[in-house]
């Protein structure tokens, strides 16, 4: 008997080695068995790491995804959910939590709770808030909220400093955070198609910055902090209200792209021609600019791929 219950014990902890909690890299992750059914799932719970759970015609998560204590990936595209229980807050080894293409329109409160998340996608939803205690998700590498009703961000996001890729674009944003520049990690930045009428100065301080889209806003002026964005490779401001460009932008380095089509711009700097790196300058759609300044634009970037204005 006794040599029974021995054999038992040992199980028992052997069994808990074998699902103790901890973080997996990207790659165990990758190679874990993926559970796409919720009721398979729940027949072992300790087992889930990785629920997939796409297009499965739900339109409400049970609060049972509390019982995947061991859960660090899921997926919950293309369902009907209108939101997501909180019960999945509890899930303190989660690193990564994909929402797209629902029809969510708030995010659970305790969200903050999940201290290692490091992917949060919610994009094609229909959010017009962020919760609070968003800042407490200081893990956090890439956050999508594309496509949502979201008319402003709050500062607190700016303390997810380990942010690397901010996707903002197709809401109705008004501002971003005055501490953007808190965001010192982050590389590619994309708030086009909002109701942005200007950028903060802060955002001079992105030093690994190099993607940023700022297309389809109402904004007016161009920061002359935009200069030091040493590392931004891709900067594209279409169908602005800009009329002038400041001097500043020429220190941009590492510039490649820009694009400026549909603005009422009428020239460029002549310190421009600092930017050797410059392989496509787009001027075309709306601005006014006169043949002869297009000459002189040519002069100074003569390796550049510039587009013009077609009617002047």
């Amino acid at each position: 008997m006794k040599k029974q219950l021995f054999i038992l014990t040992a199980l028992i902890f052997f069994t808990q080695i074998i699902y103790a909690q901890k973080l997996l890299s990207k790659e165990e992750l990758d190679n874990a068995h993926v559970y796409t059914s919720f009721d398979e799932a729940l027949s072992e719970p300790d087992k889930v790491f990785v629920l997939d759970l796409l297009n499965c015609g739900l339109d409400k998560l049970p609060a049972d995804v509390s019982k995947f204590v061991n859960c660090q990936r899921i997926f919950l595209y293309d369902n009907g959910f209108t939101e997501i229980p909180n019960e999945i807050c509890k899930l303190q080894y989660l690193q990564e939590l994909h929402l797209d293409r629902n029809k969510i329109t708030k995010l659970p409160k305790d969200i903050g709770n999940l201290t290692n998340l490091k992917i949060l996608s919610a994009r094609n939803n229909k959010l017009t808030e962020l919760p609070a205690g968003m800042e407490q998700l200081v893990n956090l590498e890439l956050l999508f909220l594309s496509n949502n009703k979201l008319t402003k961000i709050p500062d607190d996001i700016t303390k997810c400093t380990k942010l690397t890729q901010l996707h903002l674009d197709y809401n109705q944003i008004s501002t971003l955070p005055a501490t953007i520049g808190s965001l010192t990690l982050l590389t590619e930045l994309y708030a086009n198609n909002n109701n942005l009428t200007a950028i903060p100065s802060s955002i001079g301080n992105l030093n690994d910055l190099q993607v940023l889209y700022l297309d389809e806003n109402k904004i007016n002026i161009i920061p002359p902090t935009f200069g030091d964005l040493k590392s931004l490779k891709e900067l594209s401001l279409i169908s602005n209200n800009i009329d002038s460009l400041p001097t500043e932008m020429s220190k941009m380095s590492k510039l490649e792209e820009l694009v400026l089509r549909d603005n009422n711009i009428t020239t460029v700097p002549n310190k421009f021609k600092k930017l050797k790196g410059l392989t496509y300058l787009d001027l075309s759609g709306t601005n006014k600019i006169s043949l002869a300044e297009q000459e002189v634009i040519e002069k100074l970037l003569p390796n550049t791929s510039i587009s013009f204005p077609a009617d002047l």
